[in-house]
């Protein structure tokens, strides 16, 4: 199974793209900046991104949080029951 997510453009010439690919009969998901060289239209891969396997994800999303939650609890001089979640929310 071969997915793409709509790209996230974060400027003229360089976008996120999103995908799920099979490699050797497992999924992947690969985060990857794509840029667009200069006298060209179409986007070229970077070697910049992340590649998981698609298992093994959920428990890599759960440890990067985890650690990331300890980290601003760290800056913050907080402790994770100390934390307003309302903190967490995303800006559209």
């Amino acid at each position: 199974m071969n997915k793409e997510f709509k790209p996230i453009q974060t400027d003229e010439d360089n976008q996120i793209r999103i995908s799920i690919k099979e490699y050797k009969e497992k999924e992947y998901l690969d985060i990857r900046k794509w840029w667009k060289p200069e006298g060209n239209d179409d986007y070229v891969p970077t070697k910049v991104g992340l590649n998981f396997n698609v298992d093994d994800t959920l428990d890599s999303v759960d440890m990067m949080v985890k650690m990331l939650v300890n980290a601003y609890c760290i800056l913050h001089e907080t402790e994770v029951k100390d934390l307003n979640l309302e903190e967490f929310e995303l800006n559209d």
